[in-house]
């Protein structure tokens, strides 16, 4: 499912999660262009729930994603740093 999103995930980086007051989630190592989630999810954004489900770790994520349907919506909660602030956000993109 992560591929079909474009996406390549792993542990978050413990400096990151110090700088994010110890958040917990997912870190998005990549994004693939022209994939379902580009335009969507940046390289060390910090995925934290699906939908209303939180998520720690990549099984979680993993998990997550398996329960929705293809052609539905997919919404994620984000941790996005910008100018040196972190944002949350909800990003949303259609599963293949």
């Amino acid at each position: 499912t992560l591929e079909q999103l474009g996406i390549t995930v792993g542990e978050m980086p413990r400096t990151l999660q110090r700088e994010l007051g110890n958040a917990e989630g997912v870190y998005v190592e990549s994004v693939a262009p022209n994939s379902p989630a580009a335009g969507e999810l940046l390289q060390g954004d910090v995925i934290t729930a699906v939908g209303r489900t939180p998520v720690k770790t990549v099984d979680e994520l993993q998990r997550a994603l398996n329960q929705i349907p293809s052609g539905r919506a997919v919404r994620l909660r984000v941790l996005r740093q910008v100018d040196n602030r972190t944002m949350e956000m909800l990003v949303m993109f259609r599963m293949p």
